[in-house]
């Protein structure tokens, strides 16, 4: 329950923030991308009636949000509200009032994502030590599957430097686009 209440007082803080805020805010890309990707995993989820997951995916948003500076834009704010409704339907009607919101929060469409903000442009890749994580690395989507750039950047990496600086690497295990593990 405590936890709960936490979440929604943090909805709370960032809807009030962006009401005062108003036309001031800028939202960040990693917000935007978040925004679109929540909009999504929350509608497939719901339509599969997977709640509890729909839930998290809000609660990972506003930590974001929360992270990134505490503010949305109004539409932004809007499209977030709807996506919650579902879930917590007198916190969002109260907030569609004072964004001005005609009729009830429950009678609007569903908000649209974009697919083109889905994309990813880099992904993680984990860097192991004899099967022990030692770094992540960004790395661009094209240059995920490139097992020599992956390995030669890992190698140079500060934090994995002084576990394998002075040891032979027998052999180097290699998932594209997922992980490469250095056996000692």
């Amino acid at each position: 329950m405590e936890g709960m209440a936490r979440w929604v007082g943090r909805i709370w803080r960032i809807a009030t923030s962006s009401l005062e805020a108003g036309t001031d805010v800028v939202a960040s890309d990693i917000v935007i991308k978040s925004l679109h990707k929540t909009i999504r995993k929350v509608g497939e989820d719901t339509d599969k009636r997977h709640y509890n997951t729909a839930i998290a995916a809000t609660m990972e948003f506003t930590t974001l949000v929360a992270d990134e500076g505490g503010s949305l834009t109004i539409p932004m704010l809007k499209a977030f509200l709807l996506i919650l409704a579902p879930y917590a339907p007198h916190l969002t009607e109260e907030l569609w009032s004072r964004l001005g919101g005609k009729f009830s929060i429950h009678h609007q469409p569903w908000p649209t994502y974009d697919p083109a903000k889905l994309v990813e442009e880099t992904i993680p890749v984990v860097i192991q030590v004899n099967g022990k994580l030692r770094d992540t690395l960004q790395i661009d989507v094209e240059s995920a599957s490139n097992q020599e750039k992956i390995e030669a950047t890992a190698r140079s990496s500060e934090k994995v430097q002084k576990f394998i600086k002075d040891q032979t690497v027998r052999k180097v295990i290699f998932v594209p686009a997922r992980l490469i593990n250095f056996v000692i």
